[in-house]
């Protein structure tokens, strides 16, 4: 891998899953928000708007936990082309509860017949119920392939530390990009009510993205050098975080003969972050999806996979 900015270096190894809601933590929590006491005034002066705090409020409803229960035999040892370890690795072929965080993108009504994994159907082999099938994107180094797709579950709504959540078993894995460290999962659900929840919310989302995005366009030299970004993700394997802060830069990186990009922040994160959506204030959410990936040697300083639009 190599990045033509030296400013902003990528360093392996910094990866944000997490095990236990114990672990110790040296990084900081200014600008990062629980979700019930999130308001416009958190934002900085300069993106307190309406929309901009409503596409907030979607990003948290399609924002969700995802727990690893088994760390593939194939996972990888060391991170490419260099000695650090991967995340998981020690694990390979056990159980686990391995944790990170995504967003979830689409879903769509099955045509076909697929098998929904709630208690409900589990204990009726013979019910045949419409389905939905769910796709979310997370980093690879959360959800590393097929086998521990199989045994992973996505918590939706687990926005307080109550713990209450509505839980779908065992996923797919439908997508994967390794070096960019990106993947898409799939899950279904035969939850009627949820499906047109969900659907409803990704509609607004794309709906206050775009928005946004036009009146970015209209001004770019406003936010050249303060772009919001925003991260919201399950830090510490608990409820639900809003964290705000700014870009600080972004790397062109080759990935397989592949042009990449990466974005560096300030924004705050911590074990349990990784995978989360990364939001960049005007981004085409139709071309680019960043996810959170981990940490630098600056505890302030933080990064995202590297995007590859091909």
């Amino acid at each position: 891998m190599g990045s033509r900015h030296s400013k902003f270096e990528f360093f392996y190894g910094t990866h944000e899953t997490a095990e236990s809601q114990k672990e110790l933590c040296s990084k900081p929590h200014i600008k990062q928000y629980e979700i019930s006491k999130f308001s416009i005034n958190d934002l900085p002066e300069d993106y307190q708007e309406e929309n901009i705090f409503l596409l907030i409020k979607q990003i948290v409803k399609l924002t969700v936990q995802i727990v690893v229960n088994y760390i593939s035999e194939n996972r990888l040892d060391v991170w490419q082309n260099t000695k650090t370890r991967y995340p998981g690795s020690e694990c390979k072929g056990k159980d686990s509860l391995l944790r990170g965080s995504g967003r979830i993108a689409d879903i769509y009504k099955n045509e076909e017949a697929k098998k929904c994994m709630c208690s409900d159907c589990v204990n009726n082999e013979n019910a045949e119920k419409e389905t939905w099938t769910i796709i979310a994107i997370t980093a690879t180094h959360v959800v590393f392939d097929e086998s521990e797709a199989n045994k992973s579950n996505c918590k939706l709504y687990y926005d307080s530390e109550d713990g209450e959540c509505i839980q779908i078993n065992y996923c797919k894995r439908r997508w994967a990009h390794t070096e960019g460290d990106l993947c898409f999962m799939e899950c279904v659900t035969c939850n009627k009510n949820l499906a047109e929840e969900i659907w409803q919310n990704i509609q607004q989302f794309n709906n206050l993205w775009k928005k946004i995005r036009k009146d970015y366009l209209k001004n770019t030299k406003k936010y050249k050098s303060n772009r919001l970004v925003v991260i919201v993700s399950h830090p510490h394997c608990g409820a639900k975080k809003i964290s705000i802060g700014h870009l600080e830069g972004k790397n062109e990186i080759e990935l397989n003969n592949q042009k990449g990009y990466q974005l560096f922040y300030d924004t705050p994160t911590c074990k349990g972050s990784s995978g989360a959506p990364v939001y960049l204030y005007g981004q085409n959410w139709f071309r680019v999806e960043y996810v959170h990936s981990g940490g630098t040697k600056d505890p302030k300083l933080n990064h995202s996979t590297t995007w590859c639009p091909k």
